[in-house]
Parts: structure tokens; C-alpha cells; sequence
């Protein structure tokens, strides 16, 4: 199984796994989405907004190890690495747009030009 090409993924997954993986990906990443829009992202920038952001790089890092070893350990690993990539992509593009919003939020001038 681990040896397979993604071409035969479909041929040997149940459909239920497939329609579990894809569920599970647009769950995650809509979860993290709607997480982004309700978080309050205003305020100054401070020794917590920096610890925020160094805790949600190590949360970011945390994620990927575990969907690493979920990938290596799992029956069918093209499914799970999709749905790895649906959680580790928007986790990221959603820390980095947050870090950003509460850059702009507390400096303006950092994104002005003179």
C-alpha cells in the first residue's frame, strides 16, 4: 500500500475513506478560516503579541509533526498526506495573515510608502 502510485489511489481507497479525507480537509481548513475572522486581532504590538506568534509557530510545527508521522503510520498515505497539507497550508497562511493584520493594526506606516 505504501508503495502505490497515486494513480491507484482511487482504484484501492474505499470511497468512504476518499469522501472522509476530502470532508475532514475542507472541515479543517474552513475551521481555521472562520478562527482567523472571529479572533480579536487588534492592539498594540507587545511582549504577548510576540509570544503569540512564537506559540503559534510552535503549534504550526507541532501540526506538521504529527500529520508527518499521521502520513508515515497511515493505510492510505496519499489520503492522509491531503489532508496534512489542508491543515498545515491554512494554518499557516492563517498565522502569517494574523501577525500581518496586527502589524498593520498597531504600525500603518509600516506599510506606507513615504
Amino acid at each position: 500500500m505504501i508503495g502505490q502510485p497515486v494513480d491507484d489511489l482511487s482504484a484501492a481507497a474505499p470511497r468512504r475513506q476518499v469522501f472522509r479525507a476530502v470532508l475532514r480537509a475542507v472541515l479543517t481548513s474552513t475551521a481555521l478560516v472562520l478562527l482567523y475572522f472571529t479572533l480579536p486581532l487588534t492592539g498594540t504590538l507587545d511582549s504577548s503579541t510576540a509570544s503569540l506568534l512564537a506559540l503559534g509557530l510552535l503549534g504550526l510545527a507541532g501540526v506538521i509533526t504529527w500529520q508527518v508521522r499521521a502520513v508515515l503510520r497511515s493505510q492510505y498515505p496519499g489520503l492522509r498526506a491531503i489532508e496534512a497539507l489542508a491543515a498545515a497550508i491554512p494554518l499557516f497562511l492563517v498565522l502569517f495573515a494574523a501577525a500581518h493584520v496586527m502589524l498593520a493594526d498597531a504600525q500603518p506606516q509600516a506599510f506606507s510608502e513615504p
